[in-house]
């Protein structure tokens, strides 16, 4: 064993060359790592470290980590946002947003298919159902993992890695353009609203969505963004004001 992989002996045998894998898209190789175990502290779900804690392994959850992460991912773009727009003090808390978990979840899964992965789940543990909150934690607690382990500045690339297209995304500012359409289709007795959503982006890494939402079969709004929320949410603005020129 080396000396690398003392300390994560509960981890499952591959896992540190899915690790290397995921660290190779990233400015982090494995060998600038001084402490794996940290990491794959990270990647563990209270379900997995009872688990294994049953066949005498002594492992941490991501739970202590995941709360310096929230604070640092925090940190990082309020303090992008705050270089870089002129923003107001209430559309600069509006861009915040984008940390919350249902938005970051979905950033790191497009972004960073590898990364989910990784996460180290107890057997029994609906992941499909909790997935937003989990995949939303794993990745603070990695941020913390980077910063306690590589310094603030790594862990500042890290998180921006993920939150950089999502800063300069303006639909992330339009509220909830989804539940304004649902609302305008049952005001004017319409069917709910069906969406046409694809990535066409060339590579998985550059995520890039195209939105078309329709009603009734007709259509009434396109969107595209870096994300499928925000390409989503922009066709539905797009289709609230079609719908009201339409009913005026």
């Amino acid at each position: 064993m080396s000396s690398l992989e003392r300390g994560v002996e509960s981890v499952p045998e591959n896992w540190i060359h899915t690790f290397e894998r995921y660290l190779s898209g990233t400015r982090i190789s494995l060998e600038e790592i001084n402490d794996l175990s940290l990491f794959a502290r990270a990647f563990t779900h209270p379900s997995y470290a009872n688990e294994i804690g049953a066949l005498g392994y002594k492992v941490k959850d991501y739970e202590r980590l995941e709360f310096l992460g929230d604070r640092i991912i925090n940190l990082v773009a309020a303090e992008h946002i705050f270089r870089t727009d002129s923003l107001s003090e209430g559309d600069s808390t509006k861009r915040m947003k984008i940390v919350s978990n249902d938005i970051l979840s979905e950033l790191v899964e497009v972004r960073d298919p590898i990364f989910v992965e990784l996460i180290l789940l107890g057997n029994g543990v609906d992941f499909e159902r909790g997935k937003g909150s989990i995949i939303a934690n794993v990745f603070e607690a990695f941020i913390a993992a980077v910063y306690l382990d590589q310094g603030l500045e790594r862990a500042r690339v890290m998180a921006m890695r993920i939150l950089f297209p999502a800063l300069h995304d303006l639909s992330i500012d339009d509220g909830n353009p989804k539940g304004q359409l649902q609302e305008a289709c049952h005001q004017f007795q319409l069917p709910i609203p069906d969406y046409q959503t694809e990535n066409t982006g060339e590579a998985a890494h550059d995520p890039d969505w195209n939105s078309i939402v329709t009603i009734a079969g007709k259509v009434y709004g396109f969107g595209k963004g870096s994300s499928k929320r925000a390409a989503e949410e922009m066709a539905a603005a797009k289709a609230v004001e079609e719908l009201k020129k339409e009913m005026d």
